[in-house]
């Protein structure tokens, strides 16, 4: 996740740099016509990698999710008397990166 997030200000760094360059050179010539086409490629390679990555962080979590889902499941139909399923989901749900206000 501290990389993901390495990547992300790295990518907003790039487009703020294009902002910031683009206001200077729209008072002087013609501005974004005048970026470099490179430049502007490699910021949304950068932007693609950073969006599969979310992508797969996305899924590992929710393979994690279902997976311990199943494990309580099964827990609970093999020892009944010690039910435990209800109590983790409940504490699941209640952290930051499951409702997402993190």
């Amino acid at each position: 996740v501290t990389e993901l997030r390495k990547q992300i200000d790295n990518v907003e760094n790039e487009v703020k740099g294009w902002v910031t360059t683009s206001t200077a050179t729209a008072a002087t010539s013609t501005g974004l016509h005048k970026m470099n086409e490179s430049q502007i490629e490699s910021s949304r390679e950068s932007a693609d990698t950073v969006a599969k990555s979310f992508l797969i962080l996305e899924k590992y979590v929710n393979i994690n999710f279902m997976g311990f889902h199943k494990i309580l499941k099964k827990h609970d139909k093999n020892s009944p008397q010690h039910q435990c399923k209800q109590f983790y989901i409940n504490r699941m749900h209640q952290q930051a990166w499951v409702r997402g206000d993190y």
